[in-house]
């Protein structure tokens, strides 16, 4: 552990990150249960859980998990909102309202975040990830249609690993990119960065569709899962992390909207048949 890090949390972790990215999802779990709950007991519970959460969060002191949290938790409640108004007129009224707020929130935020990290004692290096970001960035740009292979540009001693260390000028040896989309391009490239965008827009596809067609908030919480998987993305690395939880749920979600969606098109093909 790094000097930096002594006396804040990181529980049954490796590392404070690690706690606070797992109370995230804790958290936003406790808001998909707080939208659907009526007793007033459970929601009471499902509160509580969730302000012991974001104790564990403020005691990481993960800047991460704050930034992430306070995204996920609005970007969700508002996409929420949206997809439970009926009239389509209204939808796509509200939809495009929505666009132009998350632009104009992308400006005002910054310095929100600026403030955030600030309380943290950090920067907008976001801990020095900006920097490690330019240095694989460069390495990106020599093998840029199907990256280094699988699991061995951060491999201890590798040319690779050698040059992002010796480039970020701290005393840590990085592992990774603190960015999934980077580490997508370094493991598999272009190539595998496309694929993973399609099989994300195939998700969302599915997700909207069951949500619409079957009107069961249970469909809403892929959802949720989603938005915050993609934003916690872009400053750790989930994307095909080798047995980790975090992209195992995300294949679990996937394979139950393919698995889903299947089933509701067979339902309507047999009532047409019946008609």
């Amino acid at each position: 552990m790094t000097e930096s890090f002594v006396g804040l949390w990181r529980g049954i972790f490796t590392h404070k990150n690690l706690l606070s990215v797992f109370s995230c999802f804790h958290i936003m779990i406790s808001i998909f249960l707080l939208l659907n709950e009526k007793k007033f007991a459970n929601r009471f519970i499902y509160f509580f859980v969730a302000i012991l959460q974001l104790l564990l969060i403020f005691f990481s002191g993960s800047s991460t998990g704050i930034v992430t949290l306070v995204i996920a938790t609005i970007f969700s409640l508002s996409l929420v909102f949206i997809i439970k108004i009926k009239n389509k007129y209204l939808l796509a009224a509200f939809s495009t309202f929505y666009l132009f707020l998350i632009s104009l929130s992308i400006y005002i935020t910054i310095d929100l975040i600026g403030k955030i990290v600030s309380a943290f004692g950090k920067d907008l290096t976001f801990s020095g990830r900006t920097i490690i970001w330019q240095a694989v960035i460069q390495m990106i740009k020599e093998k840029p249609l199907f990256g280094y292979g699988y699991g061995t540009f951060w491999q201890v001693g590798s040319l690779t690993y050698n040059y992002v260390n010796e480039y970020v000028p701290d005393t840590d040896f990085h592992l990774q990119s603190h960015n999934g989309f980077l580490d997508i391009f370094t493991s598999i490239g272009l190539v595998g960065f496309i694929l993973i965008m399609i099989t994300i827009f195939i998700y969302l596809k599915r997700n909207l569709i069951l949500i619409l067609r079957t009107k069961n908030n249970i469909f809403l919480f892929p959802l949720i899962y989603l938005i915050f998987f993609i934003i916690y993305n872009l400053q750790e690395s989930f994307f095909i992390e080798q047995n980790f939880v975090m992209w195992t749920f995300y294949v679990y979600f996937y394979t139950l909207l393919s698995l889903k969606t299947k089933e509701k098109d067979n339902n309507l093909k047999i009532s047409m048949k019946d008609q």
